[in-house]
Formats: structure tokens, sequence, C-alpha cells
């Protein structure tokens, strides 16, 4: 790119304005380069992009992604989740380029673009230039991170077009051999006195013929449900029924982006979890199932069963790793039961006010952050709560000053 030209500001001594502005125009600054490709390259691809990626998007979030896992998710049973190894910095170039082409014809344009991405970095006080990863801080980052892994978005859409099946009412002959057996001895037992000995031995035959019923299927194919959802190079798949269909979406997709991206898959991050057995971490967020759904009284026809509430996602707060970085940061201290706010010694030439608004900012970002989650009051339980910042800043700026603290975070 054109920088300023010397030899202009340089040369004469009367015509110096003539020679700057002549020294402005030739000089075009990188940044708008950048944001005139982000916006030309936005308009291609943004009606382009699949619908369950949610990062680097205009008016998409983090928790639109949250609100699509609870309302997709909640019925699925396996989480295959993947990360890859420096998803950035081991963009392949003549990749990127190669899918730019299928939409962008024009070639002086993805030239700029190779250009753009083939410029030195300073690393280790030496300029070096390769032909992996995308420039960080870059105003095309997002953009070009969308359309390398809208790649992986559309695999993900055809395969499960492939797996999909038809819904299918046929009943298993099993499960309707059960039913018509609890449907005769029912009836049965209506009719027999309630202390008789025959009765027992009939809702004992029964309550076994329920037990077998619950784990027979009632189709003769089960319905395969897949989902997918994706948050810049965070991804998981979501799969329904045996645990085989995710082991072989493992393997695909990670054969997927070794292949067709030139990218490396984080094996020991990237696992297959029971949604009821154990915790998915996405987002910074613990997402999980309960096992034991809450069971409700139902009179119908005349007859009383029981029914299952519909299945409802947790997100839980990941508490252990939010304490630990408050320790790091030196907020808080570690004890042998819980933890304890203490002093920072670099805030000690700060105003009070400053000091004070400081924490009011970490305590809301935190909020907002985890304002998705199912219980909020967890942040103030056990070790970071707003009254213990409350507690850390009278420790920092003296006991003197409560009137202070108390008008900015609101107390009084």
């Amino acid at each position: 790119m054109p920088l300023i030209n010397r030899e202009a500001l340089q040369n004469g001594s009367n015509d110096n304005n003539v020679n700057l502005n002549k020294a402005v125009q030739d000089y075009i600054h990188p940044g708008l380069v950048q944001e005139v490709i982000r916006m030309i390259l936005e308009a291609i691809y943004e009606p382009c992009f699949s619908k369950q990626s949610f990062g680097f998007r205009q008016g998409l979030g983090m928790h639109d992604a949250l609100e699509y896992i609870e309302s997709k998710f909640r019925w699925l049973d396996w989480i295959v989740q993947g990360d890859i190894e420096g998803a950035y910095s081991t963009i392949d170039h003549k990749q990127l380029c190669k899918i730019l082409s299928k939409k962008i014809q024009d070639v002086r344009f993805i030239n700029l673009i190779c250009k753009l991405l083939k410029c030195e970095i300073l690393r280790q006080g030496k300029l070096t230039r390769s032909n992996f990863g995308v420039p960080q801080g870059s105003i095309v980052l997002p953009i070009l991170a969308n359309i390398y892994y809208n790649e992986l978005d559309e695999w993900v859409q055809k395969k499960v077009e492939m797996l999909k099946q038809p819904r299918t009412n046929q009943r298993n002959q099993k499960y309707k051999q059960l039913s018509y057996q609890i449907c005769k001895i029912t009836e049965q037992v209506k009719k027999l006195d309630k202390r008789s000995e025959e009765y027992k031995i009939l809702l004992k035959k029964l309550k076994t013929l329920k037990r077998k019923r619950t784990k027979t299927p009632s189709l003769v194919t089960k319905r395969v449900q897949i989902e997918y959802v994706r948050y810049a190079d965070d991804w998981m798949i979501g799969t329904s029924g045996d645990k085989v269909l995710s082991r072989q979406l493992k393997s695909e997709i990670t054969h997927f982006i070794e292949v067709r991206l030139k990218q490396t898959i984080y094996t020991i991050k990237t696992k297959i979890t029971d949604l009821r057995a154990g915790k998915v971490n996405f987002l910074g967020y613990e997402i999980y199932l309960p096992r034991n759904l809450k069971i409700s009284p139902y009179i119908g026809s005349g007859i009383r069963t029981i029914r299952r509430t519909n299945p409802q996602l947790r997100f839980d707060i990941p508490m252990d790793s939010i304490l630990l970085r408050m320790e790091e940061r030196g907020y808080i201290k570690k004890l042998a039961k819980g933890h304890r706010s203490i002093s920072k010694a670099s805030y000690t030439t700060l105003e009070d006010i400053v000091i004070v608004k400081h924490f009011a900012q970490v305590w809301t970002e935190l909020a907002n952050y985890y304002s998705g989650c199912t219980n909020l009051a967890k942040l103030q339980q056990d070790g970071h709560p707003k009254w213990k910042e409350v507690d850390f800043n009278f420790k920092e700026i003296g006991w003197e000053v409560h009137p202070v603290a108390k008008k900015v975070f609101g107390l009084q």
C-alpha cells in the first residue's frame, strides 16, 4: 500500500502546501483499505452464512447462540465438541483464496486480500512472512474467519440432510404386545378385591410389564436428530439415540477439518459427552441436562397418571474458573475454606471514586456476560458476590469512605 511521498515534502521550499497536499493524496491508511474489504465481503457473504453461525455477525451474539442451544439441544443425548489448534493462526492462505474465488471473480480483489494476508509480522524482533494465519487484530479477521469456517457449516448441513430419516408412526410389535397385556391386566385388577392375594400378584406383574414397556422403543425406527451450532471457531454437534452416530460424526468432521481446511483438531479437548451424565463447556458456560425431570400428576378420562415435564437445559456458571481468574489478578485469595477478598497495592495511588467504579464495572461485566445462566444467584455465593467487591473496596480505600462506595454501588 502506498505511503506518504517523502520526496514531495523535501523538494521545494515555496510550494510546501502543494507538496503536502500531494503527499496526503498519495497516502492511504491500511485500516481504511481493510474496512472497505470488510464491507464488500460482508455484503457478498452475509446472506450466505448458516443460521447456526453466531460469531462475528451483525445483530447476533453469544446470548443468541445460547438461546438457540436451549431450544434445539434439549432433546438430544450426545454432544460432540471440538477445538481447533491455533484456529486463526493456522488458516491456510491458498485454501482461503480458493474459497473466495468460488463467489468472487475479480482477480485483482482476491490478489489484494492475498497481499494483506502475506504482510510482514514482527516476531521476536524480526519481520517474517508466513503462508498461514490472518493478522491478529486486523479489521478483516472476523469476516475472513467466518468465510473459512462457513465451509464446515455447509458440510455439516449436507451431512445432516444425508442422515435425516423420515418420521414414521409405525409401532413396535413388542411395545404393542406389552401395552395390550397391561391393558388386559388393568381391567382384571379393577374387578378384584384389594385385600385378595390374586390382586397383589397381578399388581406386581403389572408393575413389571410397565417397567419393560418403558425400556422398549415405541416405534420401529427411532428418529435421528442432529443439531449443530458454531460461534467463531467454537462448535458442537448434538445427536439423539446411540453413541455410534456421535463417534461417526466425530471421526468424519475431524477428517474434514484436517483435509479440507488444512487444520489440526486438538484431540484432548475434542470429546463426546453424555448430556445427562456430564457437562459441556461452551462459550464459558457449563451446559447439561438434569437426569431426573419433574413429575406431575395428571388426571385424564377419569384415570390418574403421571407425566414428565419437557426437558430443560441448564446453563451454569463455572465458578471454579472465575475464582481462579480473580485469584490470578489479585482480587481474592484462596483459603482452606472458601475465598477472601484482598487489596491490590497497585490501586493505592488511585482516587477512591476511581477504585470503586472500577470494581463496579468488573461486577457489571460479569453479570452481563452470565445473564443467560439458569441461576444467576451463583455469582452472589461463596467467593465473588457483589458484597465481596464492596468488602474489597473498603479494604482498598478505607472505612472512612463508606458513603462513596454506597453511592457508587447503589446501596443507599
